[in-house]
């Protein structure tokens, strides 16, 4: 089912912080949720609890679908290594100190775009960013 937003019903056990329905939706008895589509923002439910800075509901998931957590070894081995510490607020702070740098890098590629082309300050952004 979706709403509006794209959302899944997995999206929706995110967004209201009911980590005990996850596992239910992922082991529906007549349809299995699938925690791979993505919603209207190109958000699975599992980078939505990172977004929405849902650490223990990303960590519970990632522990209920092992296909995840591979994938999150080969994409992102910082945080897979945090989580394999089994220490929350390790798994939290590096949550955090990446959605910061990928917030300010999202916040630079909009400044960048919004540049005045000849300014030099932009063009030097522009190059960096290409490079």
């Amino acid at each position: 089912m979706f709403v509006l937003s794209g959302n899944t019903v997995l999206h929706m056990v995110v967004v209201a912080a009911q980590l005990g329905m996850y596992g239910y939706a992922l082991r529906h008895p007549r349809k299995n949720a699938n925690p791979y589509i993505k919603n209207n923002r190109g958000l699975t439910c599992l980078t939505l609890s990172c977004e929405l800075g849902r650490d223990i509901i990303f960590k519970e998931m990632l522990a209920a679908n092992p296909d995840q957590l591979a994938m999150l070894k080969q994409n992102n081995p910082r945080l897979a290594e945090a989580y394999a510490s089994g220490s929350l607020e390790e798994f939290s702070k590096v949550l955090k100190e990446q959605q910061k740098k990928r917030a300010e890098q999202e916040a630079l590629r909009i400044r960048m775009m919004n540049a005045d082309p000849f300014d030099l300050e932009a063009q030097a952004l522009i190059q960096t960013e290409i490079e």
